[in-house]
């Protein structure tokens, strides 16, 4: 007579019976995982519905990860431009989003479980959504600038901010030049990378901006660049260089004084580099930028033909 306790039956039994209970403790685990993120999901304005959908899906089919279909991101335009400034308390929030190392912690675990989906959109991609709403939004956004104060201030949320108030346009110099005295080395090096966006090509090919209206930005921007090539972190000092780069590039009667301070800046400025070649291409300052770049670079002033 066959030994129960060593029936083959028996012993499948319990092997079943074992995967049952680790399948049934990582459902609860994962359930609990769920629940924590809604339960750390922020207080929000109430959000805006177009034709029926929340805005925040009308942002994600068209400005989520790429390729984007042309007529998704135009749906999400359209989307936008029907709600106007009705959409800017939720835009401002989303601008202003940041996720705790908890919530973080938990998002990671809910992304590599496969028993249920969790839509839970990290706080980087919120803050990417907001960024191309106001972007496209731009100056008629305007009126969020207040809101957006105390964001541009918060390392996490700065460069974000920092873009939007650059895409807003001159409006938002204010709050941006302000944020410089910020003791967070973050909050000044977005400030000076926003502050580059009001040259940065792809930015002006996209929304010209008229060499009068563009020179009295720089006549602004440029002093407080400089100013940043001083600054105590050496990031701050590499992204004002850049963003010096870009107006030396694109302003013709301000790239001598950019190109003059950065030569002071020697082989600091390395990340000016593209910007000055440009310029050189455009013959803006020449002499002035060929000497930026024989300071900074050696080697690609060489390689540019200046002797």
């Amino acid at each position: 007579m066959e030994d129960a306790r060593f029936s083959p039956r028996t012993g499948h039994t319990d092997r079943m019976g074992k995967k049952r209970r680790i399948l049934s403790a990582l459902l609860l685990v994962a359930g609990a995982v769920g629940v924590a993120l809604l339960a750390l999901r922020p207080t929000e304005p109430s959000e805006p519905i177009y034709q029926g959908k929340p805005l925040s899906v009308w942002l994600k089919e068209g400005y989520g990860s790429p390729p984007l279909a042309p007529a998704s991101v135009s749906a999400a335009e359209n989307a936008l431009r029907a709600l106007g400034t009705n959409a800017l308390p939720f835009l401002t929030t989303m601008a202003a989003s940041r996720d705790s190392p908890l919530k973080t912690g938990l998002i990671h675990l809910a992304r590599k479980q496969h028993f249920f989906k969790v839509n839970i959109t990290r706080a980087d991609e919120r803050r990417g959504y907001a960024m191309s709403a106001f972007h496209f939004l731009r100056a008629d956004a305007k009126s969020a600038i207040p809101a957006l104060i105390k964001p541009l201030n918060d390392g996490e949320s700065a460069e974000a901010v920092a873009f939007i108030l650059a895409d807003i346009g001159p409006d938002g110099l204010g709050p941006l030049t302000n944020a410089l005295t910020n003791s967070d080395w973050k909050v000044r090096a977005s400030v000076v990378i926003g502050l580059g966006r009001f040259a940065k090509p792809y930015y002006r090919d996209e929304y010209p901006v008229s060499p009068s209206e563009l020179d009295s930005l720089a006549k602004i921007i440029v002093p407080v660049l400089v100013n940043s090539l001083h600054d105590p972190d050496l990031h701050v000092r590499h992204f004002a260089a850049m963003s010096l780069g870009w107006f030396a590039s694109e302003d013709e009667s301000i790239c001598v004084e950019a190109a003059l301070a950065l030569e002071k800046c020697g082989t600091e400025a390395q990340d000016a580099v593209p910007g000055l070649l440009q310029a050189l291409r455009k013959q803006h300052g020449v002499s002035a930028v060929s000497n930026a770049l024989k300071a900074i670079d050696p080697a690609a002033a060489a390689k540019a033909g200046i002797k």
